[in-house]
Formats: structure tokens, sequence, C-alpha cells
């Protein structure tokens, strides 16, 4: 007799199981030594990690590991993010770089915006009926351009700059101011939005001089806040407007319409930074300082006065 299979050292000796028991496989002997059973599977696994780390080197080496550079023509030199310090105002942020903008998607395809930033641009239905806003000499055969946005540090430094070139050339030469608000700047939109708003009351200028006068008080104020201090300049640079009027003018679509137009006509140009100013639709590119970006300014100006 055998003790039961399911049989343990507790099992009674009177519950033995009478039955005849069944053959079964054979157990090695002791002195056996069998060929080990994942032998082949461990050799399939290091073939497999071979061919994986070879691919992968495969990969590596065929990759451009160079930096990838900007499709847009014109150079990021003229970005404020490579203006040098200026010791009366903020040094300009590298958010300003605006390479990665894009025209607007209601933009008509069929509109040649790049010929249309060489001019001065009258009412229109795709810029709100606001035209382009011009000091100086109107009707003149040099038309100086600048695209700015006003949370931009860079272009608040060049705003004062560019009154003093306007105020020795303001008999002969046009200048016209363009909206470019950066993306990134969330407080750029609502300042332009501010200005063009004092500008449909004649105050454009005066409203865009004090917005950069005064960018560290708004830049810092709470977006709820916003409004009351963007009235609160324009009472100052227009004692006798209609400060209701002016409140219902920020909300207008006609002047977010006028926005994206002027946008649309950077895009068009291209231009890879703000401030970026051109003369007759040439860009003034040389921003090593600020003194010798006015010197090629004027020298470009009276270039084109000669013609």
């Amino acid at each position: 007799m055998v003790y039961n299979k399911h049989m343990d050292n507790n099992t009674p000796a009177n519950q033995l199981d009478q039955a005849t028991p069944t053959p079964g496989p054979i157990a090695p002997t002791p002195n056996q030594n069998p060929k080990p059973k994942y032998t082949k599977i461990i050799l399939v696994c290091l073939i497999t990690a071979i061919c994986l780390i070879i691919g992968v080197v495969v990969v590596l080496a065929n990759v451009d590991m160079k930096p990838t550079t900007d499709a847009n023509p014109v150079a990021d030199t003229n970005s404020t993010s490579d203006i040098p310090s200026d010791p009366e105002n903020p040094d300009p942020d590298p958010t300003d770089s605006v390479s990665n903008e894009t025209p607007s998607t209601d933009a008509p395809a069929s509109i040649d915006y790049v010929a249309l930033g060489k001019t001065i641009i009258p009412a229109r239905d795709d810029n709100g009926r606001i035209p382009d806003h011009v000091r100086g000499k109107a009707d003149s055969n040099v038309i100086v351009v600048e695209y700015a946005d006003f949370q931009c540090p860079g272009c608040a430094s060049m705003m004062p700059r560019m009154s003093t070139v306007y105020a020795e050339y303001k008999d002969r030469v046009a200048f016209v101011f363009r909206n470019y608000p950066i993306n990134g700047h969330q407080k750029a939109m609502p300042a332009a939005i501010a200005a063009e708003s004092a500008g449909l009351q004649g105050y454009f200028w005066e409203m865009t001089e004090a917005l950069y006068a005064n960018r560290e008080t708004w830049i810092n104020t709470p977006d709820s806040g916003l409004n009351s201090v963007f009235l609160t300049i324009f009472k100052q640079v227009a004692p006798s407007g209609n400060t209701e009027k002016f409140t219902k003018d920020l909300t207008s679509t006609n002047i977010k319409k006028k926005i994206e137009f002027d946008r649309t006509l950077g895009s068009a140009a291209k231009l890879s930074g703000t401030p970026s100013i051109y003369v007759n639709g040439v860009l003034v590119d040389d921003f090593t300082t600020f003194d010798s970006f006015i010197n090629t300014l004027k020298k470009t100006i009276e270039a084109e006065l000669k013609k």
C-alpha cells in the first residue's frame, strides 16, 4: 500500500488508500545534470536588445542636431530683444520677437497687403472705417511707418525718440503709427483699443505718448481695473474729451477691426520684432543702439527726400 496523493503527515493511519498506485514518470536520479531550460530564450533576448541598440544609434546619427532657423527672410536682429539697455527706460524683453506671428485668418487673400503697407491707408470697410493715424506732411513722398506694441518696453523707449524725429521733419515727412499687439503681451490689445478710442475724438497721438509714458502703471494694473486707468489717462490728455464716448468705444468692434487690419499689414511686411520702422516700405535695420538707429533713420529719410 501507498499513501493517498492528497495525504499529508497528519493523515490518520487507518485512512490508507487501498487502490493500486498508478505508474508515474521516473524522476531523475540525483547525479543527473539537466540542461538549463531558458538558454534559448535568453539568447533571443540578447540578440533583440543588440538589434534595438544598433537601430537607435543609426537613427540618432541621422538626426539633424542643428537649431532650426526661422524661414522669415527678415533677420531677427530687428527684434527689441537685441536693443541694448537704456538707462532711462526698462530693458526690452525677448517676448517682443514676433517671428511666429501670422496674418489674420480672415484677411482677404485678394488684397495686396504688402503694397498697402507702403501707402497711407484711408478709411475702408476692412479697417473698421478708421484710417491710418498720420502726423506731419500727409501728402509727402516719404512715408515713415512704425509698427508697435504698447506693452513692448523697446517701443516705449523708441516713442520719445520718434517724436524728436517727427519734430525735425514734420513739414516734409508723413509719420504713420500702426498697431501690432504681440500675442504674448496680454495688455497690449487693451492699450491699443484705448489709443484708438481716444483717436476717434482726435487724441490718438496724445494718448499714445501718454500710454507709453505711463506704461509701468497700467501693465501692473489688474485686468479688471485697466479701463479705469485708461479713462484717467484720457482725461489728462483730452480735458475736453467725451469720457462717456471714450468708455463706450472701448468695446467697439470697428476698433478691433482696425487693430487686426494693422496686424495683417505688419505680418505681410514680415516684420520680426517690435518696434519695426519702415521708410517707403523699406525696413530700417540698425538696432546697435537707439542713437545709431535714429541716425540711420534720419539718413534714410534724407536720401528719400532727395529722390
